[in-house]
């Protein structure tokens, strides 16, 4: 049986259709108010899946501007497999995190692929409460609760401290974050070097690295390539 005619009450689905370059000058949110009732004051999730690569540069900062705003009205989560560039260029966690943090979001989960071309990350909005809200508009924030920014007290809310213990926290990290090789495990360079020397500590001599493709592994102080 067919879960509406089991429950014809059930709320599915709406697929609307938008072009996302159109953002640029036009408000993809009121679109979805006036084509399929989004509610604004209700807990809202965002997916992005593989589509940011075909959007261009000013649709994408309207877009992010007016989703990543929506968390500071009601509780939003984000969950992207995409591009964020221009405004995320790099593979590493750090710099999607400032990205976020800017925009009051927090990044609960994060890894990338092919050099930070394809991002994926989950990340929630830190929602001020209705009291943090209103504190703040009566110690003086009376102007930008105006003109609509969001207010200065970002905090955690119940969605962001959920998510948060229920996932593994992003790693700020410069070298791969998941390998199954062992660190310690010889080389396979099929009869060829490819080294790179470091500093090494005084008086000590340096230490040679060789660099594989998917994990730089110590290999000796004793390099084939020394003089």
């Amino acid at each position: 049986m067919l879960f509406p005619a089991a429950d014809p009450s059930a709320r599915l689905p709406t697929l609307v259709g938008f072009d996302l370059n159109d953002c640029e000058h036009t408000s993809l949110l009121a679109h979805l108010e006036e084509a399929a009732g989004l509610d604004r004051s209700l807990p809202t999730l965002f997916i992005s899946e593989a589509v940011m690569f075909y959007v261009n540069p000013a649709a994408i900062a309207s877009l992010y501007n007016e989703v990543f705003d929506f968390g500071q009205q009601a509780e939003a989560m984000y969950c992207f497999t995409d591009s964020m560039r221009p405004f995320v260029q790099g593979p590493f966690s750090d710099e999607i995190g400032t990205f976020l943090d800017a925009q009051c979001v927090e990044l609960c989960s994060h890894t990338s692929r092919w050099s930070g071309a394809v991002q994926f990350m989950h990340a929630v909005a830190r929602t001020p409460t209705a009291e943090a809200a209103a504190e703040a508009t009566v110690e003086g924030d009376a102007d930008a609760a105006v003109e609509g920014e969001p207010a200065p007290a970002c905090a955690a809310n119940n969605l962001l401290s959920h998510v948060q213990a229920n996932v593994k926290a992003a790693m700020t990290s410069y070298a791969p974050e998941r390998s199954r090789q062992d660190v310690g495990a010889e080389p396979s360079f099929i009869n060829k070097w490819c080294a790179r020397w470091g500093r090494g500590r005084e008086g000590e001599p340096p230490e040679c690295y060789g660099v594989c493709t998917r994990l730089p592994t110590k290999l000796t102080q004793a390099c084939p390539q020394a003089n």
